[in-house]
């Protein structure tokens, strides 16, 4: 059964893996923080709160040297002051699939990388209806450019929807879609292509091994005159 863990083309998910754990990374810190720190505002209180797993003495530098930090502080109270004026934050309703799941289906698996309207409906509905207005009313104004504005990129139509976008995520397009990811999609939705592919005929390596197996003893019980069953 080990063979069920093994992959040898695992370098084809090197950078996907890695920029998949740094976002877990990210989000696994962000909720320590939100459960066992924030609500309980003092020292004393957080450090009685170690989260499942975590030893002690790690909780009590986290938390000494991290999370009660003034400029963590600031920085917390700031973006949370922000996200509550911001017209942008509309959360996603995907729960625990992953943007790049819905991009794929969307287009990407045909190495076409789906349109922001397409990817907002998707993460900000459910049942084909949207949370609040805004959330609406921010869907009407994607439609109405891109409908006025068809020459624009997916890029150029991000920014024109939600303002300049950082170099290390792009509005609405989850984690893994960076802005230089849209200068050569194509390029990167067929290097994708090939590792799924690749993965599938390991998988189906595997299956035929097993196979092999299951028909070498039904030979074995054949010759042995004995029964199958």
């Amino acid at each position: 059964m080990q063979e069920c863990f093994s992959n040898p083309n695992i370098e084809l998910y090197r950078e996907h893996t890695l920029e998949h754990m740094s976002v877990l990374w990210g989000a696994w810190r962000s909720k320590l923080y939100a459960d066992h720190v924030k609500p309980y505002k003092n020292k004393i209180n957080a450090l009685k709160k170690v989260p499942r797993g975590m030893n002690d003495k790690d909780w009590e530098w986290l938390v000494t040297n991290k999370f009660l930090t003034k400029e963590f502080q600031d920085i917390s109270d700031r973006n949370s002051k922000n996200r509550s004026k911001s017209d942008l934050f509309m959360p996603h309703l995907t729960v625990s699939r992953p943007h790049r799941d819905i991009i794929y289906d969307k287009g990407g698996k045909n190495s076409e990388m789906p349109d922001l309207g397409v990817i907002f409906f998707e993460t900000r509905s459910k049942n084909g209806k949207f949370k609040g207005t805004k959330e609406k009313d921010k869907y009407d104004e994607i439609v109405e450019t891109i409908q006025s504005n068809p020459s624009l990129s997916n890029l150029e139509l991000a920014e024109k929807c939600f303002g300049p976008q950082q170099h290390g995520i792009v509005y609405g397009y989850g984690g893994g879609v960076k802005r230089k990811t849209f200068h050569d999609w194509k390029s990167s939705y067929t290097k994708e292509l090939e590792e799924k592919l690749s993965a599938k005929d390991e998988e189906n390596r595997l299956l035929r091994k097993r196979v092999d197996r299951l028909e070498e003893r039904f030979d074995q019980w054949e010759r042995s005159g004995l029964p199958s069953e």
